[in-house]
């Protein structure tokens, strides 16, 4: 019997290191009260959020841990 593939809504949790948590999101922008509203909004639906003012301050969070989603200003600049 063929079941069809589960699909998953943004508030899903997944699993970690054989446990249930929520996903962890690197917000980006350069306008403090952008950061603020999503980091806001995001963790109240439970996921756990770490948010940069910037790309340089993102590239040193991007460097020392690990992301499942990044969600930054579209016009924003992170140069390798």
């Amino acid at each position: 019997m063929r079941r069809e593939p589960r699909c998953y809504s943004s508030g899903d949790p997944v699993i970690v290191w054989g446990r249930l948590t929520m996903a962890r999101v690197l917000l980006v922008d350069d306008e403090p009260s952008i950061l603020s509203v999503l980091s806001t909004l995001l963790k109240a639906e439970g996921y756990d959020v770490v948010s940069a003012l910037g790309g340089e301050k993102a590239k040193e969070l991007l460097a020392s841990h690990e992301f499942d989603l990044m969600i930054s200003d579209i016009q924003g600049r992170i140069q390798a």
